[in-house]
């Protein structure tokens, strides 16, 4: 032993680092589940099944929201006299200073 014991980040294992060795270093991400939570995964071991799943909750959200808006727009045309009241609902909660001439409905 040359008597110097490790400090700081040399007491971490394999690319962790930070306090506690809580955080990962650069190129590396902290696993959340799975038989590696806890430990420092390389980004180049990410799994095309992670970003599958990724892109395909990304486009049902959006298909959800424009469901959503489309739904909202046919409502609007089918019951004008609710449309009216909730255009003047909103404009009663609108903030004093805001411009009255914007649409923030079409």
């Amino acid at each position: 032993l040359d008597g110097a014991a490790p400090t700081g980040d040399a007491l971490c294992v394999s690319n962790s680092k930070d306090l506690l060795c809580n955080a990962c270093g650069v190129g590396h991400y902290l696993a959340a589940t799975g038989e590696d939570a806890g430990k420092c995964k390389s980004c180049e071991d990410v799994d095309v099944k992670s970003v599958l799943l990724a892109v395909i909750a990304f486009i049902i959200g959006a298909a959800i929201f424009v469901r959503v808006c489309v739904d909202a727009v046919r409502a609007a045309a089918k019951y004008p006299r609710v449309y009216a009241k909730l255009r003047r609902l909103v404009d009663w909660y609108r903030p004093r200073g805001a411009r009255r001439d914007v649409d923030h409905f079409r």
